[in-house]
């Protein structure tokens, strides 16, 4: 969809002039028997049961609303770096001591490595690579 189209159909329930309700917001305008979403009133008959469906549905609500304040407050922190490079120069030279003895390949030598720092794959191989670059900077 196109920016354009993207914005128009943000925009369509504003132009409506219907307020955005949330879902359970909706669900209790139901059963409170209101008109929801533009359309006409919706009969909905009370018992034991609608209102346990309310209070899960409550439940839910509020979990949910947990949850979504954990997201928004690991999206602040933004992925912080768990990189270490005292580790990863230490996983380069354990590398280089290991390579010339080794019949494995070069990638799987260093997982071999990044198993022993609890790193899987990708991360252990960044590492190494990050840990020859710092080598190389540094001179040593």
């Amino acid at each position: 969809m196109k920016r354009k189209g993207r914005r128009l159909v943000a925009e369509a329930p504003r132009n409506a002039h219907t307020p955005r309700m949330s879902v359970l917001e909706m669900a209790k305008a139901a059963l409170r028997g209101e008109a929801v979403g533009g359309g006409p009133p919706v009969r909905v008959y009370h018992s034991p049961f609608t209102a346990e469906v309310q209070g899960r549905m409550e439940e839910e609500d509020t979990k949910n609303r947990a949850i979504g304040e954990k997201q928004r407050e690991g999206a602040k922190r933004g992925g912080e770096s768990r990189q270490d490079p005292k580790r990863d120069l230490k996983m380069w030279r354990e590398f280089e001591r290991r390579r010339p003895t080794s019949s494995k390949s070069d990638t799987a030598l260093k997982v071999e490595i990044g198993r022993e720092y609890k790193l899987g794959r990708s991360a252990a191989i960044d590492a190494c690579n990050r840990g020859r670059t710092l080598q190389k900077s540094s001179g040593t």
